[in-house]
């Protein structure tokens, strides 16, 4: 179940957009799309009458209570009838707004067991000097080093262009970005610098040719899956209906009124995830990067998963060129 929040002080306080249970917090629309170290954007349209998004910084889209978007309202557009469409960019965004002055890296720190780490606080420390606090709080072991050692500009890039330029581009790895919600009066902001093992999780459903894929292409049928059941029972003497909420479940109270994505087992597929593509015919069992995934949250149906190899070109040719294929 999808829920979108305000978050200028944190998780809860400011407010709830959108929650498919109550009418008074229903969208239009709404649409996440998230791809690799880039900001990711999330829209959604909210009917007239409701308050004005600008009174608030940033929002938090979450899925049964897993964080799946923390950033900044960038612009909201009115039209005559007074739907107000709503445009959010994640918080990586923000590394676009720091200019990074003059600087030098090199000299002990450059040869450093850990210099990429050290390369990536100065950046950091740059930006914090004129914001409030980024944090590199995880990185990868298989990414602490620089392959090599200088780096240096006097050009005054933006702080994204130099880390991608500098940092991803030449030895790899991957930015994760997002608010600690933690700070209930000045957020946090949460930097991650990972390799793929570590930036999602494996997922337990493999993909496999004639069975949930057709044709190398991913399809997905949510033609009869439903978002959220509430199942509801008779007015009580109080003139409540009874729900499922004190229900006993394994010894203890349920703790909520519905049952969330009814008839759905499976593991999701988030950005970043490493999910298991089979294909006996081509001789193909090959682990698979999530590169891009999009989120209708009004209609999975229409969900994109964008899977890429981590195997090289020329192995994939060979694998294909074995079954003369």
């Amino acid at each position: 179940m999808y829920q979108i929040f305000y978050s200028d002080t944190g998780w809860f306080t400011n407010g709830t957009i959108y929650d498919p249970r109550a009418a008074e917090y229903a969208i239009l629309d709404g649409k996440l799309t998230q791809k690799l170290n880039t900001a990711g954007t999330l829209t959604f349209t909210l009917p007239p009458g409701r308050e004005d998004p600008f009174s608030h910084t940033g929002v938090l889209l979450q899925d049964r209570g897993e964080m799946l978007f923390s950033g900044r309202i960038l612009k909201t557009e009115t039209d005559f009838e007074g739907f107000t469409t709503v445009t959010c960019e994640g918080v990586l965004g923000e590394l676009n707004g720091f200019v990074v002055r003059p600087y030098d890296f090199s000299g002990d720190d450059a040869q450093a067991d850990d210099s990429a780490v050290r390369y990536l606080q100065l950046l950091i420390q740059q930006a914090n000097a004129s914001s409030c606090g980024w944090l590199l709080a995880k990185y990868s072991d298989s990414l602490k080093k620089l392959e090599y050692s200088a780096r240096g500009s006097t050009l005054y890039p933006t702080l994204m262009d130099e880390i991608n330029q500098k940092l991803l581009q030449k030895q790899g790895g991957y930015l994760k970005g997002f608010v600690d919600t933690h700070y209930t009066n000045a957020p946090s902001r949460i930097l991650e610098y990972v390799d793929a093992q570590e930036y999602g999780k494996l997922v337990d459903q493999p993909i496999e040719l004639g069975k949930n894929l057709t044709d190398l292409e991913i399809t997905v049928d949510a033609t009869d899956r439903i978002n959220i059941l509430v199942p509801l029972g008779k007015i009580d003497t109080d003139g409540n209906r009874l729900t499922i909420k004190n229900a006993t479940v394994n010894g203890a109270a349920y703790g909520k009124d519905y049952i969330a994505m009814a008839g759905y087992d499976v593991s999701p597929i988030r950005l970043g995830d490493r999910v298991r593509l089979i294909s006996k015919i081509h001789n193909l069992d090959v682990t698979m990067l999530c590169t891009k995934r999009v989120y209708d949250l009004l209609d999975p149906a229409n969900d994109v998963i964008q899977l890429e190899s981590q195997l090289s070109s020329q192995n994939l040719t060979d694998l294909f060129a074995a079954t003369g294929r």
